[in-house]
């Protein structure tokens, strides 16, 4: 499954995240990062 675009926002953009959290362990194939907390369905919009 391909991964959705990232958008780049600059640091000086305030921006406003929401979306769902999810548990568990879990490692990324691709980059071997390993986390216990996601922020799942993430929906973003400048401030």
């Amino acid at each position: 499954m391909a991964a959705d675009p990232i958008d780049v926002v600059r640091f000086s953009t305030l921006i406003m995240a929401e979306g769902r959290f999810e548990t568990g362990f879990k490692t990324d194939a691709d980059t071997g990062f390993a986390s216990f907390l996601r922020l799942m369905d993430v929906r973003y919009r400048k401030l």
